[in-house]
């Protein structure tokens, strides 16, 4: 029984044995079928650069297999090679956390793979990552948020947005260690109290050390927090720092104005004594220089510790002239009695 050498060589081809069919055909001298299958081998080897990323010699195999073998139809892995560059370019822009390029670039890929599938055969891992840079893309605008509500202490806000972008990594098995510290460090600075609202109505001194009282709490307890904040991320170090600097302004001021208020209340409760207001002076005087020692430069305090400064000396001149009259009268009041001995 004579040997069908073309049956042979369907069928190693059928099996994948591209080098036994090929070897096969150089033997019986089949010069047509010879290029055939090398243009098939070539097809081979493109397919396996590209699927290690090897673009240039993918499209190097692919043309080769063109010549040998005019009337291959190769559009479809031309195609997949395209597919390939696209994902490689689509990684690149991701390293360069360039969310926007790496997407479009899938979303190429995908549509050019949709009208191979039998050929190409990458839609679901495709649609699985673009979905991933989706939730990055989503991830990023959540930070953005969250970093306009820091940057004007709108803690709890902040820490709601940070909340959801750790939410939509941990969905999407998205590892991001820095995500989930400042995360965390957000936490703490949402506990920091609402600041305190300033007094209302007429601002007397009173009212004024109550509110200095609240102000030097609340900057307690944010350096504190934002203290701890700082642990997770450093940047918060220079909050604290703040928080803690302002705080020991307030103490300061609260001090100036107790000496006010009690310099105040000792004048009320002794109108007519000399020696009771010039105690009062004393005491506004105490203030003054314990206020030249305040440095509230560059803290949320600096207007109040300059108006501080102005009713300090208000008082030093309201009581120096109460001081003056009070004498006078004294010495008036000697010298009538004097008279009446006469």
């Amino acid at each position: 029984m004579s040997v069908d050498p073309v049956a042979q060589i369907n069928q190693l081809l059928s099996e994948g044995n591209y080098q036994q069919a090929l070897q096969l055909a150089q033997q019986y001298g089949l010069t047509q079928a010879v290029q055939q299958i090398q243009a098939l081998i070539y097809v081979q080897q493109a397919v396996n650069e590209a699927e290690n990323g090897n673009v240039n010699q993918a499209l190097t195999y692919l043309q080769n297999a063109q010549k040998l073998d005019p009337s291959l139809n190769l559009q479809p892995y031309f195609a997949y090679v395209n597919v390939v560059q696209l994902i490689n370019n689509a990684k690149q822009a991701l390293k360069n956390d360039d969310y926007n390029t790496a997407l479009n670039d899938l979303q190429q890929a995908l549509e050019i793979a949709q009208q191979y599938p039998d050929v190409i055969n990458v839609t679901p891992p495709i649609q699985q990552q673009i979905q991933v840079l989706q939730a990055l893309q989503q991830i990023e605008q959540y930070v953005n948020n969250a970093n306009r509500e820091l940057e004007n202490a709108n803690f709890a806000q902040a820490y709601q947005y940070l909340q959801k972008a750790v939410q939509l990594a941990q969905k999407y098995d998205i590892s991001d260690k820095g995500l989930e510290d400042i995360t965390t460090a957000v936490s703490y600075l949402a506990k920091i109290p609402p600041f305190p609202k300033a007094p209302q109505g007429e601002i007397t001194l009173q009212k004024l050390q109550q509110y200095l009282q609240a102000l030097e709490s609340y900057f307690a307890t944010a350096s504190q927090y934002a203290t701890e904040a700082s642990r997770y991320y450093s940047g918060f170090s220079t909050l604290a720092n703040g928080y803690q600097r302002t705080q020991q302004v307030a103490s300061q001021l609260l001090s100036v104005v107790s000496l006010l208020v009690k310099a105040q209340d000792t004048v009320e409760k002794n109108t007519n004594s000399a020696s009771a207001v010039q105690d009062a002076i004393n005491l506004v005087q105490q203030a003054q220089n314990q206020l030249k020692n305040v440095n509230a430069d560059d803290t949320p305090l600096a207007d109040l510790a300059s108006s501080l400064a102005d009713v300090v000396q208000e008082m030093y001149v309201k009581y120096t002239a109460l001081l003056q009259v009070l004498e006078d009268s004294e010495k008036k009041s000697t010298r009538r009695r004097k008279w009446k001995l006469f």
